[in-house]
């Protein structure tokens, strides 16, 4: 095997060496409600504890194994009031984080490479992007992810050109020039300054930010010259580089908030902030968002005895069967929480039964019944939401009524049930609460405790890289989760488990992304940290060779 010369890593050691050193309440059974208690419909008991902090996809299958691809709120370096809204892929094995661009379309978040004279009389290479790779500790995107793109036109640069990457524009023949559009409204997130580069041979090209970084217009042409992020090498058939982002401060409070930032915004999920205090984010619906903006709070607790409300049929209702309407998501004001119990946009019903007129849904958080026989029934289920119901707020009324709303789990549960000679149980206000009569219903911005901190742990993880550019690239990944003063060791010697073949290098980087340890040749050719953590959240270990060179080995940890 070949090796650098000792004193050129001397010197790399050295250079390492100047880098800091610092080192529910429980819920009721399923049996209970009558369920199986396998069913999925309890999912929401277990989403519940997801919204404790989670920092990667990975802490959200931790959390529930059971969770599948989809949306969920994670929170930057586990920082509760750094929210945004990641879609986590392929739950089922190894969880990867995507970015969501709510900004698509054919000049949107596309990358293109320009066909000239020099392309074999080939097409424009134009890939539009609607989700990016991203590395949910550094905030670095990965370009050459295309999981979730799509390209157009076909050209030839030595191979065939059918893909770009992203946040690139390419040319190469001086004519018209390749051009890209990045496009981050609607996230969180800004691209860091300052990191955009013209390449090739004689280059030219330009990087334009708007938007307070969020919208970057890009251009480049040359002999052959594109334009991209530092380390973008001919960037297209899934070549990468990495485009690093920041967290960008935004607390809307509406749904019209999102909007008239960014008028394109699709019905969809976001994350707003109660009266737009960064302390307070819940994921919001945002509905008919081309038209008059509305926001429905999401309902992770469903199924037939979740989130219904039940009119129960007796003598007096004609022969009629109960009338049950299922909720999965309710109307909620932004400002004062007040849910409007009338609107039936996300819900199913069941049943028939005659009260004067036909009797075809319910309202929510209600329970009824006209002939004092089998009551009327309801749930309220706010688990897996920052919300809770407030207090004191549910009465019985009609003609001899009676009835009870029994509060649970930290006010996050309300079972209802109702009866008289016409009697209901709901909140003040509701008359008669079916077919779409309305009342207000009061919630409380309650979020769940924080995680508790972590505890001492080992463990390991293989890799076998080459090209690692000294463990900067082409490296294997792994999430630690250190709380601040805890001792972090790991390397491929020195460690119980440990070993490697090659010349190791490894490396850690904190929660905010920065470079704070790393090391070369502790044992031989062999690689061994020790850190002590300043901060808590998700710190990354990056397990890479030196130089250009190849190697394989079993990185082993211990928390303490």
């Amino acid at each position: 095997m070949m090796h650098a010369p000792r004193w050129k890593k001397l010197m790399f050691a050295a250079s390492l060496a100047v880098l800091p050193a610092c080192g529910m309440e429980e819920a009721n059974s399923p049996e209970a409600k009558g369920l199986d208690p396998l069913a999925p419909t309890e999912l929401g008991e277990a989403r519940a504890a997801l919204t404790t902090g989670p920092a990667s996809c990975q802490d959200i299958k931790t959390a529930n194994p059971a969770a599948a691809d989809g949306s969920y709120v994670l929170f930057h370096s586990g920082d509760r009031s750094k929210p945004w809204t990641a879609w986590c892929r392929n739950m089922a094995s190894t969880p990867a984080e995507y970015l969501s661009l709510p900004s698509t379309g054919p000049s949107l978040n596309f990358s293109q490479y320009t066909a000239g004279v020099n392309n074999g009389g080939g097409t424009n290479v134009r890939t539009l992007f609607t989700k990016v790779r991203i590395d949910p500790a550094t905030l670095r995107v990965s370009t050459g992810d295309l999981a979730f793109s799509t390209s157009s036109g076909l050209l030839w640069h030595g191979d065939a050109v059918t893909s770009m990457s992203y946040a690139a524009a390419m040319n190469c023949d001086f004519g018209n020039p390749g051009v890209g559009n990045v496009d981050l409204r609607g996230t969180p997130f800004a691209a860091a300054p300052g990191q955009f580069v013209v390449v090739g041979s004689y280059p030219s090209g330009a990087a334009t930010y708007s938007s307070d970084n969020q919208v970057v217009d890009l251009w480049g042409r040359g002999d052959c010259g594109w334009m991209s992020v530092q380390g973008a090498d001919h960037p297209f058939n899934g070549r990468s580089a990495q485009f690093q982002l920041q967290y960008r401060p935004s607390t809307p409070a509406s749904c019209q908030e999102l909007k008239t930032a960014l008028p394109s915004a699709t019905d969809g999920e976001y994350v707003l902030y109660v009266n737009g205090d960064a302390s307070k984010p819940w994921t919001a619906w945002c509905h008919n968002m081309a038209g008059t903006p509305a926001e429905y709070l999401s309902l992770p607790s469903t199924g037939p005895s979740l989130n219904f409300s039940q009119y129960t049929a007796g003598v007096n209702n004609g022969g009629g069967t109960n009338v049950r309407t299922l909720f999965s998501k309710v109307r909620i004001d932004p400002s004062t929480l007040r849910v409007s119990t009338g609107d039936l946009a996300f819900s199913t019903s069941s049943g028939l039964l005659w009260h004067g007129d036909a009797v075809t849904s319910m309202s929510y958080a209600a329970a009824m019944n006209c002939d004092f026989g089998n009551p009327g029934v309801g749930n309220v289920d706010l688990r897996g939401t920052p919300f809770a119901a407030a207090p004191g707020q549910f009465v019985v009324v009609g003609s001899y009524p009676s009835g009870a709303a029994t509060y649970s789990s930290n006010n996050q549960v309300v079972d209802l049930w109702g009866r008289g000679d016409c009697g209901w149980m709901s909140v003040q206000g509701a008359d008669h609460p079916f077919n779409g009569r309305s009342a207000q219903f009061q919630l409380q911005y309650a979020p769940p405790p924080a995680s508790p901190p972590a505890q001492p742990t080992s463990g390991s993880f293989n890799y076998s890289a080459s090209n690692t550019n000294s463990a900067t690239q082409n490296t294997t990944p792994y999430d630690v989760t250190l709380t601040a003063g805890q001792t972090l060791s790991f390397g491929t010697c020195s460690v119980a488990g440990a070993s490697g073949s090659g010349d190791t290098l490894l490396r850690l980087y904190a929660p905010d992304g920065s470079h704070v340890a790393g090391n070369d040749d502790a044992c031989g050719y062999l690689s061994f940290v020790g850190f002590t953590a300043t901060q808590t959240g998700t710190y990354r270990i990056q397990a890479g060779c030196y130089s250009s060179g190849s190697c394989n080995g079993t990185v082993a940890f211990t928390i303490q």
